[in-house]
């Protein structure tokens, strides 16, 4: 066997550092995949949650919206229900134009014409005196 030369020692020196070299960025580039797969599946779950989140909470105004949960509430706060009496419908007309019912409209100008009678019936009665 013949001596080594200082060439190939040196080579072998190199190559010797340079394989200690990447086993440390492979270790460093791993450790950094697992941090970033833990932190990928903590949103993961956070996004479940929240998602979860969401649908309980539009389960809750679902469950709010019903005409019997609100007329309940409504009583609880010492108010009447909506009736159809007291309940304005609007349309919407092509163009995003937004009117009232046709039942609506009859309605207000029902309920128009009773007040403008009413005022009327006020202006012809006559004013009590103030002498007894």
């Amino acid at each position: 066997m013949r001596p080594a030369t200082r060439g190939e020692l040196f080579a072998v020196l190199v190559l010797g550092v340079l394989l200690c070299a990447s086993a440390v960025a492979l270790v460093e580039v791993q450790y950094r995949t697992r941090l970033l797969f833990v932190e990928h599946e903590h949103e993961v779950d956070v996004t479940r949650r929240l998602m979860d989140d969401e649908a309980e909470l539009l389960m809750q105004v679902r469950r709010a919206s019903l005409p019997g949960s609100i007329s309940a509430q409504a009583e609880a706060l010492g108010m009447r229900g909506a009736t159809g009496d007291d309940t304005i419908t609007l349309v919407e007309r092509g163009a995003g134009r937004i009117e009232y019912s046709s039942d609506t409209q009859r309605r207000m100008a029902a309920a128009e014409a009773e007040e403008a009678q009413r005022a009327q019936k006020e202006k012809a009665r006559p004013e009590r005196g103030g002498r007894r």
